[in-house]
């Protein structure tokens, strides 16, 4: 397959989308009266997006039929149908490890065609130098409308491990949507990522999820531990708004995971702070789930019979796909915290995961 193209004459087509640090477009209209106007960052992408599916010669399915609805209790999560993402989509590939070395014979996001690609995104700091850049591309097996990839420079072949400088750019693409249920997740190997090149998901919720708003237990700067969710897991938040430190600090504590080889799910979307309730919501959250690790996600699609879920970032978050069409009805909020909490750490290893992070922070 050809490489896809982000330089050169046909890069030219590519919509750009230019993003500076710190300068959030969703926090700085909070204390506007004038929030009727959609976001061009959002606008873009969901008219180009449209324009896609409508052309029908790119995604695996229609999302005709989707239902979605929110379960009662704690957790009030929100369940989606959409059993076509199961016997649909490309067959993952399977992992031993959580760093594994990138390769090009297996399917990576240079051999998507041109046609997929949604705009490109580059971000700079406050003296105007370019801190990292990514392609936005369509998901072609999408959970819902609006679906999309953050795959960050392509070209350089990085494997599925989060970079800063990534990190910090999909911290930016939230910040500047004006959408309250537009989020970015993303998983490791072994935690549910079926491709070995670095990209997130851009996803529009289709109802707030509690992870937008579960306190949480301050343990050091912008570090928190989630109180009581159903997989434990840490919040991080930075009140004054600052995305540089934000980022840093969510990153030390990926980094631990990394080192350890534990496999874990981030979510990065708009909540209310930590500290206290905000009404609008103005704070960015990143939420990380270190996890236990998913072996043999390639032999889950030669069952004949799909699993109810999988557990990756959006579930644990509180959207939660039903792979089964015949079990979306007969859910309930017990059933999902019990298949949840098969990839839950023990309260040791969890523990020594939170000593470390207090001890780097």
């Amino acid at each position: 397959s050809e490489k896809m193209a982000t330089e050169g004459t046909s890069h030219n087509r590519i919509p750009e989308f230019k993003l500076r640090i710190n300068s959030l477009l969703h926090v700085e209209s909070a204390n506007s009266s004038d929030r009727s106007h959609e976001a061009s960052i959002d606008k873009m992408l969901r008219q180009s997006w449209q324009r896609i599916m409508e052309a029908g010669d790119v995604f695996r399915y229609s999302l005709d039929g989707i239902q979605t609805r929110v379960l009662p209790g704690e957790y009030k999560f929100v369940v989606l149908s959409n059993p076509k993402r199961f016997t649909h989509r490309r067959v993952p590939a399977d992992f031993k490890h959580i760093k594994e070395p990138f390769r090009s014979d297996r399917f990576n996001f240079n051999k998507v065609g041109e046609h997929e690609i949604l705009m490109k995104i580059t971000l700079f700091n406050e003296e105007a130098r370019q801190v990292d850049s990514a392609l936005i591309v369509v998901n072609v097996s999408p959970i819902n409308f609006g679906h999309v990839l953050l795959v960050p420079q392509p070209l350089k072949e990085l494997p599925q491990i989060i970079t800063k400088d990534s990190l910090t750019m999909a911290i930016a693409v939230v910040g500047n949507s004006l959408n309250n249920k537009f989020c970015i997740v993303v998983n490791s190997l072994l935690a549910f990522a079926s491709v070995n090149h670095l990209h997130y998901h851009g996803l529009y919720l289709e109802e707030d999820i509690f992870v937008q708003t579960i306190g949480g237990k301050h343990l050091s700067g912008c570090c928190y531990e989630l109180l009581n969710p159903p997989v434990k897991g840490f919040g991080f938040c930075d009140s004054k708004g600052n995305l540089e430190i934000l980022a840093r600090e969510a990153y030390k504590a990926i980094e631990i995971l990394v080192a350890r080889e534990i496999p874990h799910n981030v979510l990065i979307l708009m909540g209310d702070s930590f500290e206290k309730r905000a009404d609008p919501v103005t704070s960015i959250r990143i939420v990380l789930f270190p996890r236990l690790p998913v072996f043999g996600l390639k032999t889950a699609f030669d069952s004949e019979h799909p699993p109810l879920l999988f557990a990756a970032a959006c579930e644990l978050g509180g959207f939660v796909p039903i792979l089964d069409n015949r079990e979306f009805n007969k859910v309930d909020e017990s059933i999902i915290c019990s298949y949840l909490k098969k990839v839950s750490m023990s309260e040791q290893s969890f523990n020594e995961i939170r000593q470390e992070i207090l001890k780097t922070f």
